[in-house]
């Protein structure tokens, strides 16, 4: 029997993560925000957060995400007076496809907060 190989292309390479976080904030959290040189991102759990990122100002609820560019800073609170609840992770990346996270919200769906949920567990 001939055996034929199937070449693999690896759009990422994560060599390292840098922290993994599950915190449940109070209705009146604020942090005043943080700047670094690794890939951080935030996704929400539960409830709402207010996130500053780089000169953007957005409103996130459950099940969105927020990709941090190294170098970009980012600053957060809980939105309205509602607690959130928020998983996050920072890694650090060269993947020129990382630009695809680049300035932008997006949402996780049920598989992939599972997924999240695994690996905080």
């Amino acid at each position: 029997m001939s055996y034929v190989s199937v070449p693999l292309t690896e759009t990422f390479s994560i060599p390292s993560i840098v922290t993994i976080h599950y915190y449940e904030y109070g209705s009146d959290y604020y942090y005043a925000g943080e700047s670094h040189n690794f890939w951080e991102f935030l996704c929400v759990d539960k409830g709402e957060v207010e996130v500053l990122a780089g000169e953007n100002r957005r409103i996130l609820s459950r099940g969105d995400i927020i990709f941090h560019e190294p170098g970009e800073f980012h600053a957060l609170g809980a939105n309205r007076g509602i607690a959130p609840n928020l998983v996050v992770i920072a890694f650090r990346c060269d993947s020129p496809a990382m630009d695809f996270f680049r300035k932008g919200v997006f949402t996780v769906n049920d598989y992939e907060r599972r997924l999240l949920a695994r690996i905080i567990t």
